[in-house]
């Protein structure tokens, strides 16, 4: 054999290598395996960093629990797959900071997926098709950094988000096996979101929350809007075997432009609806300059009046003369890490 045959069979064999043998990441010095075999509490003081080397399993028997300032980062394409149990509990000024860790292998932890007081670095929890979550998912008083991706796919239980500063939109798909026996819930409380898209039969609540790039509901049954902040466009598109009877609106700032669509596909032997739009406020986010004529109202509105098809219309009540001011939001962010 040649010099140039053996170099030649080298390189080709280099070439041929896995990704992650070739570019293998080490932990981060001083950092300590992160512990998954059993139930454990997992402290700040037992290491000053733990890491998630690869796919790694929590099993169905194992429920772990991590405290204040304990930092998780994930290596070599490193995800969790929750079977047993997950909760993070870290304090104000004392979050606990997780960084390049996949959470999307989670389907059906039997004791739930909590994260509270949480700082989300290159977060991930996608469902790609066929895939879904099914049982408890919270994720509150927490930072979802620009770098994050949140796709999620219900199949049954219930998904909280509450208290999230977010710099990324997020998507929630609701697909039950039998929406009448197995409900979803979702619950959106105090976030700051980009943009919010949700569709499918749940029970979803909308409160008290600043959602910058709008909220678009596709194909739902039962959706409460209550006391949001929303720019762009509040908009509901129904299939014609959906109806608006289980979609309540009220007290929502439509700032700076937002629209508020009601759209219903062509079903010419459906009812036409009505859906009641309570206190809200149409106008500036700042300054005077409120819309309370009808007519200019009206415009800010596409509903049946617009395009027959559509098979809804809006019943605006009186709109308010000053945007609502009901949750006191600069000491709700005292409670999250900001968002870089």
């Amino acid at each position: 054999m040649t010099i140039h045959t053996f170099c030649g069979m080298f390189v080709l064999f280099g070439l041929c290598l896995p990704a992650t043998a070739a570019w293998a990441e080490e932990p981060p010095a001083g950092a300590v395996p992160f512990p998954v075999k059993r139930t454990t509490i997992v402290r700040a003081e037992n290491g000053p960093v733990y890491y998630v080397d690869g796919p790694t399993v929590i099993p169905k028997n194992a429920e772990i629990t991590v405290q204040l300032d304990v930092k998780i980062v994930g290596i070599n394409g490193a995800s969790l797959d929750v079977q047993g149990g997950l909760k993070v509990h870290g304090t104000q000024d004392h979050w606990v900071k997780i960084r390049n860790v996949d959470f999307s292998p989670t389907r059906e932890p039997k004791h739930g997926l909590h994260l509270d007081m949480v700082d989300l670095q290159n977060f991930r929890l996608v469902h790609g098709e066929g895939e879904g979550f099914t049982g408890e998912l919270t994720i509150e008083n927490a930072a979802m950094q620009r770098d994050c991706a949140l796709d999620v796919c219900m199949r049954t239980g219930t998904l909280k988000l509450m208290t999230i500063d977010s710099g990324i939109p997020w998507t929630i798909r609701c697909e039950s096996p039998d929406p009448r026996t197995k409900k979803i819930l979702v619950q959106v409380r105090s976030c700051w979101a980009r943009a919010i898209q949700l569709s499918g039969f749940c029970n979803a609540t909308f409160r008290h929350s600043e959602i910058k790039g709008g909220l678009t509901c596709r194909n739902v049954s039962e959706v409460v809007v209550d006391g949001c902040d929303l720019t762009n466009t509040l908009a509901f598109h129904q299939g014609p075997d959906d109806v608006f009877k289980k979609i309540k609106l009220s007290k929502c700032n439509l700032l700076d432009g937002c629209t508020l669509v009601l759209d219903r596909a062509a079903n010419e032997k459906a009812k036409k609806e009505k859906v009641k739009v309570d206190k809200f406020y149409f106008g500036p986010r700042d300054g005077p300059g409120a819309i309370t004529k009808t007519a200019e109202v009206q415009e800010r509105i596409h509903d049946a009046e617009d395009e027959e098809h559509r098979r809804v219309t809006a019943r605006v009540g009186k709109p308010a003369k000053k945007k609502h001011l009901l949750v006191n939001y600069e000491q709700l962010r005292l409670r999250v890490p900001p968002v870089r």
